[in-house]
């Protein structure tokens, strides 16, 4: 994932713990570092070694979503490459992507890390999360955080390491969208609050994994990140119908304005298939009468001849409709006779017994309601935990 710094408009990659070069110079001549030290460091770099006094400051964050409330129960320890202020929001590198992070604490000791320094990642010059952005009717650009922004009417907002916030109507390149047609989000795996809160479950998974409860302390920290667990799926839930309701509310329009249209399509389609089976009955049901009548005739002339030794039944043959065919082909299309099988219930207590279901939703309700029993279930009870974060 690659940023562009904004001041110098120059491309670079914090995952790979790249910084703005520009800026990180002009950051470096602000502190009072020279020139020469920076040609310095460039030929110590070059074979592995640092210039005393170069590190970057070390800081601790906390992770947070979109609305730039703290999520993550811990810490983490950064370095930073710019000077930064505890309540600065910035973007920090997270495994293989960044994440939004809020400055929890500065000036970290490096007593703090030296169990794990060489995994502490670095937070490049130019990750604050600031926006550019312009009040209607100006032209006059303001560098704010994102709230800010908002609080005093920004129209136009750009948030560095975030594509443009898009209004209504519109799409990135300007272009109008036409009417009838909506602009919605569709991919939440490119969305920094997403993936927050991906890193933030994964962290989870990693805590209840290596978890061990073997005193009331255990239990108490257990209790804060199963509420953190509680409040995560909550974020999580939001997160998730921020993407699916504009979907399901699209598709609901667009599956509504269609059902007027298959609706008179399928009567009509059982309304003909119906008058053509009828007619195929009716055609049946002559030819069977006809041959009814027929049959009876010649038993009748059969009883006849053995009284007499002679019949007078007329037994010419009745004139029938011809029946119809299995198959009928046009220009269009074919249609062809199907004989299905069919069952309706006549009496559940015949019923064999593995071809009868359990109501699981009212078994379910009897029992929360306290029923005592019922033939055939075995009812219990066994101790769960009820967790209400704060």
């Amino acid at each position: 994932m690659r940023l562009t710094c904004k001041k110098h408009s120059v491309d670079f990659d914090p995952i790979k713990g790249e910084g703005c070069p520009q800026c990180i110079k002009e950051r470096r001549r602000a502190a009072g570092i020279r020139p020469e030290q920076d040609e310095m460091e460039d030929e110590l770099n070059s074979e592995g070694l640092t210039l005393v006094g170069s590190n970057p400051e070390l800081v601790k964050v906390r992770y947070v979503t979109s609305d730039d409330e703290a999520v993550s129960s811990r810490e983490y320890t950064y370095y930073s490459e710019e000077l930064l202020n505890v309540g600065d929001i910035i973007m920090v590198p997270v495994r293989d992507t960044t994440a939004k992070a809020k400055v929890s604490a500065i000036d970290v000791s490096e007593a703090e890390i030296l169990a794990f320094k060489d995994k502490v990642k670095t937070i490049p010059a130019g990750s604050k999360l600031t926006v550019s952005y312009r009040k209607p009717d100006e032209s006059v650009a303001y560098t704010k955080t994102v709230q800010e922004a908002l609080d005093q009417g920004a129209q136009e907002i750009t948030v560095m390491g975030e594509e443009p916030k898009r209004e209504i109507g519109m799409v990135s390149n300007g272009t109008e969208i036409p009417e009838g047609m909506a602009l919605v989000e569709v991919a939440p795996g490119k969305d920094i609050a997403v993936l927050n809160l991906l890193h933030e479950a994964q962290q989870m998974i990693k805590y209840a994994q290596e978890r061990t409860i073997a005193t009331q302390e255990d239990v108490k920290d257990a209790t804060n990140d199963l509420s953190m667990v509680a409040k995560l799926k909550k974020a999580i839930e939001v997160e998730r119908k921020r993407y699916v309701d504009p979907l399901n509310a699209e598709l609901k329009e667009i599956n509504t304005f269609f059902k007027t249209l298959t609706e008179p399509i399928g009567e009509a389609d059982q309304i003909t298939r119906r008058k053509v089976l009828d007619y195929n009955a009716e055609i049946a049901r002559q030819r069977e009468e006809a041959e009814r009548i027929e049959a009876e005739k010649l038993r009748l002339a059969q009883d006849e001849m053995k009284l007499k030794g002679e019949y007078t039944v007329d037994l010419t043959e009745i004139e029938k409709p011809d029946a119809t065919p299995d198959r009928v082909r046009t220009e269009v299309g074919t249609a062809s006779k199907m004989t299905v099988r069919k069952w309706e219930l006549e009496d559940i207590t015949q019923v064999p017994s593995e071809y009868l279901l359990v109501d699981t939703g009212k078994v379910t309700k009897l029992v929360k309601a306290g029923i005592g029993a019922i033939s055939g279930i075995r009812i219990w009870e066994e101790e769960t935990l009820q967790i209400r974060s704060r």
